[in-house]
């Protein structure tokens, strides 16, 4: 005859009971943040879009990034490969990944699962073949103000001036 220790029976249990209370787990408070990065109206490909958590409270939530598609259409999840953000108050930051010709950044890593290890090209550079201003790099200097990602599906555009090009021989 099978013996259950009831110890074991009412640990179980009570961890069973915890990870399904409302706000206890991560399922309660996803955000599905997607959304399109445009420049003059017309979708820029290959932008790496980062929301980066503002620090609240002990226990910042994890970092979000999504990649742009050919339409200019991302969407995120988190380094662990989740969909979807924790709800909070984000920075967000735009890289352009096509400018990344040296490692300008430190790129979680779903971007580099999709595009590979950025490829090292001494001849270019980020500040004049990025086509979004490097400020958008910067979670302190990015001129996108801070976002709050609510539970459930949601939307958030940006919309990025078209950088000047650059004077011949430069």
């Amino acid at each position: 005859m099978l013996r259950v220790d009831t110890r074991i029976v009412l640990f179980w249990l009570a961890v069973a009971a915890v990870g399904l209370a409302p706000g206890c787990g991560r399922t309660q408070d996803v955000c599905l943040v997607e959304g399109r990065v445009t420049q003059g109206g017309r979708g820029v490909p290959g932008i790496a879009v980062m929301f980066i958590p503002v620090a609240q409270g002990a226990q910042p939530a994890a970092r979000s990034t999504g990649i742009t598609d050919e339409n200019g259409r991302y969407a995120l999840a988190s380094d662990d490969g989740r969909a979807g953000v924790a709800a909070g108050t984000y920075r967000v930051c735009l890289i352009d990944t096509r400018a990344l010709s040296r490692p300008a950044v430190a790129l979680p890593a779903a971007v580099i699962k999709h595009l590979g290890p950025p490829k090292l090209d001494p001849s270019k550079t980020q500040a004049t073949s990025s086509r979004v201003a490097l400020a958008y790099n910067d979670p302190e200097r990015t001129p996108i103000p801070p976002v709050e990602a609510k539970p459930g599906p949601q939307v958030f555009d940006f919309d990025v001036p078209v950088l000047p090009k650059p004077a011949p021989g430069k």
